[in-house]
């Protein structure tokens, strides 16, 4: 077997190992992509109030994690079909910066909603950013992803690996091109403790938003209690005026025959139900004027959730990756440790794919301006 013919075989064997991840990206942010910019198209074209209400930063999270699914699909399904082909610094730095830099902006839009959040829970709904300091900390946003992603410049490249054997094929006269942090003496110890500190603020970030929404839920959880306490005290008068009984349910003593006494027995039941279901109607009504009220905060809630989730597995593979050295990681999984690694690893991509359907199922006024513009409706 010639050389040719060696790399042409382990690259096949190499993306094949990978297509299985590289479908599930493309569907996946593609169906992404197109609901993020439908959001931005209807927060542009039908809600024409949103920057004067809580959704300000809805539509720019959305154009952001649009763009997250077409800049990251592009590059990593790139990244796992080519293997042997040279690459150079300059792509390896270009693909990874942008992606890095609109998963930083994405992160840090949430934090700007927790805070928000936090000062319009912390003033008693009478206090939060103003239109223009939204405008402000968006533009902070930018600066800051694009400065503490610019450390790419300097750590990451084009990076030569040579190894022995890849799933039984002897291939210790290959060299592979993968885009990764610098190895060599004079770089090595920075790039791994530079991923370092952005793994700590990242995960710093994620700590200051858990605490921010602990307290927006504690404010929430207490009001909540207080308003279904003043319910059931102002219930019973209503109950007792629907069951007080009449002259002839009581009668009078001695008079009573079996019809009577069936009656009295038949107007009883009838009335434990309807104490019953005004109780559950009184409950039903007190949690959808809470969940109609709190809406957006629980929609930001939910979304802070799902981020923090999916940053987990791609943290664990990115720290498993710089303990046991990238350039030899990837090449000794089993067939189902990296599937599970890749998943894993494009779980912050997964992320901005989501979050286009927690907009729909919880802002119902999103939904219905969705729905209207499917119907035609103007």
């Amino acid at each position: 077997m010639n050389k040719e013919v060696t790399l042409e075989l382990v690259n096949r064997v190499m993306a094949d190992d990978r297509l299985p991840v590289s479908v599930i990206m493309i569907i996946t942010n593609s169906i992404g992509a197109v609901a993020n910019f439908m959001i931005v198209f209807v927060f542009l074209f039908r809600l024409t109030k949103w920057m004067d209400s809580c959704r300000f930063f809805v539509p720019f999270l959305a154009l952001n994690d649009a763009i997250i699914c077409v800049v990251g699909t592009v590059y990593r399904v790139y990244l796992n079909f080519y293997f042997i082909t040279p690459k150079s610094d300059i792509l390896c730095q270009i693909g990874t910066y942008f992606l890095d830099v609109f998963v930083h902006i994405s992160s840090i839009i949430l934090l700007l909603i927790a805070v928000d959040r936090f000062l319009l829970f912390y003033h008693h709904g009478k206090k939060s950013f103003s239109l223009k300091q939204k405008w402000i900390s968006l533009c902070v946003a930018v600066v800051i992803a694009a400065i503490s992603s610019s450390t790419i410049w300097i750590f990451y490249g084009e990076l030569e690996v040579q190894i022995k054997e890849h799933r039984n094929l002897n291939v210790e006269n290959i060299t592979f091109h993968q885009c990764s942090e610098k190895h060599g003496p004079k770089n090595e110890t920075a790039a791994v403790l530079n991923t370092g500190i952005i793994l700590c603020l990242v995960f710093c970030q994620v700590i200051v938003m858990a605490v921010l929404y602990s307290y927006i839920a504690r404010i929430i959880h207490t009001a909540f209690k207080k308003r279904t306490h003043r319910k059931k005290i102002n219930a019973p008068a209503k109950q007792y005026s629907m069951s007080k009984p009449s002259s002839f349910e009581l009668g009078p003593i001695g008079t009573k025959n079996d019809s009577i006494i069936k009656t009295k027995r038949k107007t009883g039941r009838s009335r434990e139900r309807l104490n019953s279901l005004w109780g559950k109607s009184l409950s039903r009504q007190t949690l959808t004027f809470h969940f109609r009220k709190h809406r957006f905060t629980y929609t930001f809630m939910v979304l802070t959730g799902v981020y923090a989730i999916n940053l987990i597995p791609s943290m664990v593979i990115t720290l498993m990756a710089i303990t046991v050295g990238e350039h030899t990681f990837w090449h000794q999984l089993t067939y189902s440790q990296l599937q599970a690694s890749l998943i894993a690893y494009n779980s912050d991509t997964f992320d901005s794919t989501i979050h286009p359907f927690i907009y729909g199922f919880l802002d119902t006024k999103l939904r219905e301006e969705i729905k209207g513009m499917f119907n035609g409706r103007k």
